[in-house]
């Protein structure tokens, strides 16, 4: 890392701190330029704050580091933790971090909430599990299709429809066609 790289981020960190909201929003953007992991640190307690430009400036640097960091899988474990642990809007902001992380890693951790999510949490469960071809979450997508909530409904038919594009043919061929029990 060059000086003046180290230097930012040394006063990034610090005005992390600060108890005006502009320093620390503008410090939690610049942390994702700059930042290593040790950035991470600081900025996981932003992904339940109730301001949120701080919030979404957080969740976009932890992106910005965790999609160029060695680590990443470490971070996913701390991610779930947090899930499970999580009120909605903390929720809501794991789950667009793990946008970084591969669609198998995003089905270990959501899989569990498709059946019992509700509002806000099934949409943003839905579109970070856009691409999945694990059939037991296309079968429960297809299920949330029968919603009468018409966005939910379109958002659900998206994320099936992707699902089967992204099978391989003998896979897609197993799942779609229907067997006889002659």
């Amino acid at each position: 890392m060059k000086l003046m790289e180290n230097i930012w981020l040394f006063l990034v960190k610090r005005k992390i701190l600060s108890k005006d909201q502009i320093p620390r929003y503008n410090s939690l953007l610049l942390i994702g330029s700059f930042g290593d992991d040790t950035a991470i640190e600081l900025l996981i307690p932003y992904l339940s704050d109730q301001d949120t430009l701080l919030r979404n400036a957080a969740i976009r640097s932890l992106k910005q580091i965790l999609a160029r960091s060695q680590k990443r899988s470490m971070y996913l474990s701390v991610l779930k933790e947090r899930f499970q642990k999580a009120e909605l809007i903390e929720k809501l902001a794991v789950i667009e971090i793990l946008e970084v992380f591969d669609i198998e890693d995003r089905e270990k951790i959501l899989i569990n909430y498709l059946s019992k999510a509700e509002g806000d949490l099934i949409y943003a469960i839905l579109y970070a599990l856009h691409g999945t071809v694990e059939v037991s979450i296309l079968d429960r997508v297809l299920e949330i299709s029968e919603s009468p909530d018409l966005l939910l409904r379109r958002l659900a038919y998206r994320t099936w429809f992707e699902g089967l594009r992204s099978m391989e043919d003998e896979n897609l061929m197993t799942y779609a066609t229907p067997s006889s029990t002659i």
